[in-house]
């Protein structure tokens, strides 16, 4: 089986599970020593996606029973989620409609926690039998990588570090947001009681 193919295969087959929330769908990184994001320390945040499978030894087998297992899950699945999407947009209609009473909203919602409680315990099922796969080693070695990146980056930029970034990486190129108004209040130039200073007033929903 050729590489491409069991990149594939990985990607397909590992994508879902909680565990491996450490691997990015769109990140191509297929060594192990590019693992560590940007501003992450040196082995604290585990490896990504290409990085995981050679770090946890994954086999072509153990890749191929898992790949078969999602599309399994899937194709169950795939009714349950057709009629849960169906009731959604029912539920939004109705609660607009004339004539439909409280009762028949709060049932029709009954449905679709049914509904989801019912994917909710499919998907635990799955990720179990998924786990079941792998070698003791390597649940060992996932578990590490779990504990690792609850120390993560994410848990110490706090409010300055990384909701303001956040917040400034959305806006333009002063980190508000482009529109009408004063600049720094999501214009793009100053109004009239603008201060003489060229640093920009900090928008209300900014602070």
């Amino acid at each position: 089986m050729n590489r491409s193919k069991i990149a594939f295969l990985a990607a397909v087959a590992i994508s879902a599970a909680g565990v491996f929330n450490t691997v990015s769908a769109a990140d191509s990184t297929t060594t192990v020593d590019a693992g560590a994001k940007k501003g992450c320390p040196t082995g604290k945040c585990g490896p990504k996606r290409g990085g995981m499978f050679e770090a946890l030894g994954i086999t072509t087998d153990q890749l191929e029973k898992m790949n078969t297992m999602k599309l399994d899950f899937e194709k169950a699945n795939a009714p349950k989620k057709t009629e849960l999407m169906t009731l959604s947009k029912e539920l939004r209609d109705d609660m607009t409609k004339p004539g439909v009473s409280k009762s028949e909203l709060l049932a029709l919602q009954s449905k679709i926690n049914d509904i989801k409680s019912q994917l909710s315990t499919n998907r635990v099922g799955f990720m179990a039998d998924r786990m079941a796969v792998l070698t003791d080693d390597q649940k060992a070695k996932i578990r590490e990588f779990s504990l690792k990146r609850s120390f993560g980056p994410h848990h110490r930029g706090g409010h300055h570090g990384g909701h303001f970034k956040s917040k400034f990486h959305h806006g333009g190129k002063d980190g508000f947001r482009k529109g009408p108004g004063p600049r720094g209040f999501g214009g793009s130039k100053p109004g009239p009681d603008a201060p003489a200073s060229s640093e920009a007033p900090a928008a209300p929903d900014q602070v």
